[in-house]
């Protein structure tokens, strides 16, 4: 079973305009590393992730041979320029996910958001970059904002209820309870 390939190239824009401006640098990749998919003429495409397999220097000009998380089975050729290292994403307590408290920071054009909480609801890969869906308590606006800019929020302290009686009750006398031999263990 021969796995299908596709090949996505440059838009033609991009093509005219590579003469005439500078090269960005670009990013190290290496096989197996995880990529995000940008400036695709396909752009149903851009946003999503993949697994890196190998550089196909035999093609002009070379491409990446890579495989989507969304659909593993089709093999893809993508020219490298095309590709982003996927940022390293915390695990566990530490990583961003649906339904997780968050606190807003750096924001320039909405500063009046930073320092306040909201909750994610989903990441939005459609854009480039991907950004997180929140909304804020009490509010029904859903903002779009890059990960950088939010920050898990530190869990609300509760205080537990203490009964009113352990306020006032002293421990127990060691004759009241009596002592604890072998024969009054072996009773229970």
């Amino acid at each position: 079973l021969r796995p299908r390939v596709h090949i996505f190239h440059a838009s033609p824009m991009a093509a005219m305009a590579s003469g005439s401006a500078p090269a960005e640098p670009r990013p190290t990749l290496r096989p197996k590393q995880r990529v995000i998919l940008h400036g695709l003429e396909a752009k149903e495409f851009n946003g999503k992730k993949g697994k890196l397999m190998f550089l196909d220097e035999s093609l002009k000009p070379p491409r990446w041979h890579l495989t989507l998380e969304s659909d593993p089975s089709v093999v893809h050729r993508i020219l490298p320029e095309k590709l982003r290292p996927c940022p390293k994403e915390p695990k566990g307590k530490h990583a961003l996910r649906p339904g997780r408290r968050v606190k807003i920071r750096g924001l320039v054009q909405q500063a009046e958001l930073n320092g306040q909480f909201g909750r994610l609801l989903q990441l939005d890969t459609s854009v480039d970059p991907p950004r997180w869906l929140l909304r804020m308590k009490g509010q029904e606006v859903i903002y779009r904002l890059l990960p950088e800019r939010l920050r898990l929020a530190p869990l609300p302290k509760t205080k537990r209820p203490r009964p009113p009686e352990a306020d006032d009750a002293e421990p127990p006398d060691a004759d009241v309870m009596g002592e604890m031999t072998e024969e009054n263990a072996m009773a229970d």
